[in-house]
């Protein structure tokens, strides 16, 4: 043929037909059948995920759960809806963080104040999003499966195929790490916005008009609502393109694909693109906050690893996951994967086998599409957590989360197709073939349905228990040193619980901790926080210095590391105080000794345990600062330095009334001296006065300059977070110590003769009480189970004779604390003051039976009982509590009244109670006004009325002689009113009878108070 020939143009020769454009809506009809059958098998996804995570309900907070939940600020506030627009702002997954404020919020118990919320309520969160993305699962394969690609071969098994699919996947035990794992709803909420994303694109492909864009906006929705869950999110639009290629857009070629998906597909992907922005912001903000650098710090700080290393490693993990993916055992919550060896079989040989794979899926795409559709699935889902991206963790099962459903799909597609042929090249292709095979499908997914199911069940019980989930991290992996200081920390906080619920005995029951940190740090020496858990360990049991040790080892370790810090800064304070102590006792000994050359002694001895315990403060104090240096929003570090302050301001002001009354002394002696006419010793008396009262003020004021920095850093705390209750406690304290220093100048001020500072100064004094009021009550609104608080408002309240409220406040410290004697003591006492004494003397029951040997609860036992009418119990009270202590007077002569004047004849005893009463006034030197009262009342008794009489008029004179100072003249002459009418009564020749409905006439010493029988 000429060449013109053959460059001539003309009809083309006949060849293979390119295939037909698809069609307006790329899949089949569903029918009313169809649909029917699709409602029944949600109902069985939904029965099986509940049936198999039931025991789910049982799985506790653990590992991540405590910092990403129990101790992030952001969960544990009230979410309103003024922090919405923040969080979406400032969180790097608000979407998770929202819902588990929520679930916080509705899972506190306001039965057990003060308690974790209920994991109840977090479990039925993380099951509902994980039976969702089943659904979702379960509606995208059964589409999926009538697109024309796929249509001729699985129409009529769509519904089956997809709901085995999405049970295996549902089922699977790798999926516990991401539903039973309460944080890792990160993870299961993401895959759920996933699919659902595909789902409303799918939705999207098939629809027209209006409809198009409302599945298409229902899209990009929800790739929003996961990138702000978890930026694995990110990948979403490369699989829905990839989706829209090989079931959707399809043509000739690969360009012509794209064209074409582009053209009648664009408002979604330009939608799913500028979704990207939110993780290039997140990306931006993290190389803000930290320069970027090619090597990567693991969470606990044991050693560094190069991009390289995480590269490299993620082969053989790759390898890993598919293994479990097809063998679930064992399961294992934490690898703690270290980094491969560079070598063949460490590297070379995992590197060629997983190029192998993806090199398989590059070209199922083009030959097989569906097949390498679901490869890529599983490769393009986990490239962000196993490529370059590097992460603290080499490897997580929960990454499997979404890539597992490649493996489902894959199984029951490949399953349906194999079988079919098998049956059919076995027995031809009719009714009855069709039937066996639908048997025979039905039981095969079963069987692999159920044995998954049960192994989920057994692995979720692995999560009732954060003992128990150590433990079997460390079966599969016994030289993992996190295990051993994870179960380390699971044991000590087991012992804490058993101890403040059972005692010491049931604490000891439990595994020691402390071999799992010192196996831990045997392990990696440079692994900074078992050491930090072994310091918690021994300050806990009082060996501070190697408390301290360890703190300090562990912050050398892991400079970043504030919890060491704050520990740390709190033991050195514990000693600091115990100093400043030890400085007083020894100063209190040089002024008892009568020998100058001890005093100089014990005064040296007190300047060097001073010295040393400021040291020890400055030290506690730049410790506090380091904590809240390297975590700005550390608010237990500033709640603690502000406490340190406060403290020290005390300390320091005591110091400083110390010198004012010595300045008070030495002017009171300078005018005395001026009297005399010495004026020379006089003006040295005055000269020193000045001196101590200039010091004094130096002290005062560096003790208001403690007090201000403290609430500056409370300040800080309270900016942080509103709601935490110590910063709140912190605040009264202060203010409460405020509101004593300006009382105490208002009675300085009184008795220098300044009437209207005075004033000024008690009216300053009551704002400040009040204000400390305020503030603890706004601690045990926040938080209503701090004992503390409660004790002290009732404390405050007794003081201004607020009686009823300070009884509320200790009725709570009873209940969060029924075994604390002094609790119970204080509340039976407080009604005993209010005349409810058969309360009174239940409380005194209970705490007689917590401390049987103690004296003072049988005595206000004894008291409550008498008042409440049962005055045999009351006598048999003293008789115990003077079997404890026989020459305890208040006992002794409350034992003699009740003996002598009991309206009871059974229980009235004259002799007994002149033993007791004589007793108690010799004790006394016939000094003490209720013990001569009680002797006369039991003289009395016994018809010795001339004794009676003596002992009464005795007992007047005494009152008549006590200082003026300590009795005012009104009280005197109550006194004396109420002692003339026993006089009368005894010169009488009648004996005295006390009835608990009317008070005796007064029998307290001068100076004292409190109800007495």
């Amino acid at each position: 043929m000429s060449k013109r020939n053959r460059n001539q143009r003309g009809p083309r020769p006949a060849g293979p037909t390119p295939p037909p454009l698809p069609q307006e809506r790329p899949f089949a009809r569903p029918t009313r059948t169809w649909r029917t059958w699709g409602w029944i098998a949600a109902a069985v996804i939904i029965a099986v995920g509940a049936l198999v995570y039931a025991n789910s309900f049982r799985g506790i907070f653990l590992f991540d759960d405590y910092h990403s939940i129990l101790e992030n600020r952001h969960v544990t506030r009230p979410l309103t809806w003024e922090r919405v627009p923040w969080m979406i702002e400032h969180d790097v997954r608000p979407v998770v963080t929202m819902s588990l404020a929520l679930n916080y919020k509705l899972g506190l118990d306001k039965s057990r104040p003060g308690k974790d919320p209920s994991e109840w309520g977090f479990h039925l969160v993380n099951l509902a999003i994980h039976v969702g993305a089943a659904l979702l699962l379960f509606g995208i394969v059964r589409r999926t499966l009538l697109t024309e690609r796929l249509r001729k071969r699985f129409e009529s098994a769509s519904t089956p195929v997809a709901l085995a699919a999405a049970l295996i996947w549902m089922v699977h035990p790798l999926q516990t790490s991401a539903v039973t794992y309460i944080i890792q709803r990160a993870e299961s909420a993401m895959g759920m916005f996933f699919l659902l994303c595909l789902y409303s694109a799918i939705r999207g492909f098939d629809a027209r008009g209006t409809a198009r864009g409302l599945w298409f906006a229902a899209a990009v929705i929800s790739t929003v609502m996961g990138m702000w869950s978890k930026q694995v999110m990110a990948v979403v639009p490369v699989i829905v393109l990839l989706y829209d290629l090989v079931f959707v857009s399809r043509s000739s070629s690969l360009v012509r694909t794209l064209v074409q998906a582009y053209r009648r597909h664009w408002p979604l992907y330009l939608g799913l693109l500028l979704t990207w922005v939110i993780p290039a912001v997140q990306i931006i903000k993290m190389l803000g906050d930290e320069a970027f650098s090619s090597t990567v710090h693991t969470d606990i700080a044991m050693r560094e690893r190069t991009l390289m290393d995480y590269v490299t490693t993620q082969f053989s993990v790759v390898l890993h996951y598919i293994r479990i993916i097809l063998w679930p055992d064992p399961l294992c919550l934490d690898y703690y994967w270290q980094p491969a060896p560079r070598t063949f079989m460490g590297v070379g040989l995992p590197a060629i086998v997983l190029f192998v794979l993806v090199a398989a899926t590059v070209v199922a795409l083009w030959k097989v599409p569906p097949v390498g559709f679901l490869g890529a699935w599983f490769f393009v889902i986990l490239s962000p957590s196993s490529t370059i991206v590097p992460l603290a963790d080499l490897a997580f099962e929960h990454r499997l989360y979404l890539s597992l459903a490649a493996f489902a799909v894959g199984l029951t597609a490949g399953g349906y197709l194999l079988l079919r042929r098998l049956i059919e090249g076995e027995a031809g292709s009719g009714e009855a073939p069709r039937r066996a095979m639908h048997l025979v499908g039905i039981v095969l997914v079963a069987v692999v349905v159920v044995v998954l199911g049960g192994l989920t069940v057994i692995r979720n019980k692995t999560y009732h228990s954060e003992a128990a989930a150590w433990r079997d991290v460390l079966r599969a992996n016994p030289d993992n040193p996190r295990a051993h200081n994870n179960l380390g920390k699971a044991l000590y906080f087991e012992r804490k619980a058993a101890m403040e619920e059972d005692g010491p005995d049931a604490a000891k029951r439990i595994e020691d901790p402390e071999p799992h940190f010192a196996q831990a740090i045997r392990l990696e020496a440079n692994y900074a926080d078992p050491r930090y858990n072994m310091g918690l360990v021994l300050a806990e049991k009082g060996d501070r210095d190697d408390a301290i040790r360890y703190y300090r080892t562990a912050i050398e370790l892991k400079r970043n590391f504030p919890q060491a810090y704050n520990n740390l800064a709190i033991l050195l304070d514990h000693q600091a105080q115990e100093k400043a102590a030890a400085a007083r006792q020894e100063r209190k000994k040089a002024e008892e000794t009568g020998n100058e050359a001890q005093a100089a002694r014990h005064r040296g001895r007190a300047a060097e345990l001073e010295a040393e315990s400021r040291e020890l403060t400055r030290d506690a104090v730049n410790n506090f600062r380091n904590a809240v240096g390297y975590n700005p929003y550390y608010t237990y570090a500033y709640n603690n330095l502000a406490a340190l302050l406060s403290r020290r301001a005390g300390r320091i002001m005591a110091e400083a009334d110390r010198l004012y009354a010595e300045a008070s002394r030495l002017s009171a002696e300078a005018s005395k001296l001026e009297g005399e006419g010495k004026t020379q010793a006089a003006r040295a008396a005055r000269q020193k006065a000045e001196q101590a009262r200039a010091q004094a003020d130096k002290q005062r004021a560096q003790a208001e300059q403690n007090l201000d920095r403290a609430m500056k850093d409370l300040d800080r705390a309270y900016n942080i977070d509103p709601y935490f209750a110590d910063v709140h406690f912190n605040r009264g304290l202060i203010k409460m110590q405020l509101a004593q220093r300006s009382q105490l100048d208002a009675n300085r001020l009184a008795r220098e003769g300044r009437p209207a500072e005075a004033e000024r100064k008690r009216q300053e004094a009551l704002a400040r009480r009040a204000e400390a009021i305020e503030a603890w009550q706004t601690a045990v609104n926040l938080k209503p189970g701090m004992a503390e608080v409660h004790q002290r408002l009732a404390q405050t309240f007794l003081s201004a004779g607020r009686r009823q409220e300070a009884i509320g406040h200790l009725m709570q410290v009873v209940r969060l604390q029924p075994r604390a004697p002094q609790a119970r003591n204080n509340l039976a006492r407080a009604l005993l003051s209010v005349g409810r004494a058969r309360q009174a003397a239940g409380h005194f029951g209970a705490l007689v039976q917590l401390a049987p040997k103690n004296v003072q609860a049988r005595d206000g036992y004894a008291q409550a009982l008498f008042l409440a009418g049962e005055y045999a119990a009351a006598a048999q009270q003293y008789r115990e509590a003077l079997g404890l202590k026989g020459d305890a007077v208040p006992t002794l002569r409350r034992a003699a009244l009740l003996l002598a004047t009991c309206p009871d004849d059974r229980v009235r005893d004259g002799k007994a109670a002149v033993q007791l009463a004589d007793r108690a006034c010799q004790l006394t030197n016939n000094k003490d006004l209720g013990s001569l009262n009680a002797l006369a009342a039991a003289y009395a008794e016994v018809g010795r009325f001339d004794r009676a009489v003596d002992t009464q008029r005795e007992a007047m004179e005494l009152v008549r002689q006590a200082d003026p100072k300590q009795l005012d003249a009104r009280r005197r002459a109550a006194l004396l009113a109420g002692l003339e009418q026993r006089l009368k009564l005894f010169g009488a020749g009648r004996a005295l009878r006390i009835s608990p409905k009317k008070p005796p006439p007064p029998t307290t010493r001068p100076g004292q108070s409190g109800p007495q029988p």
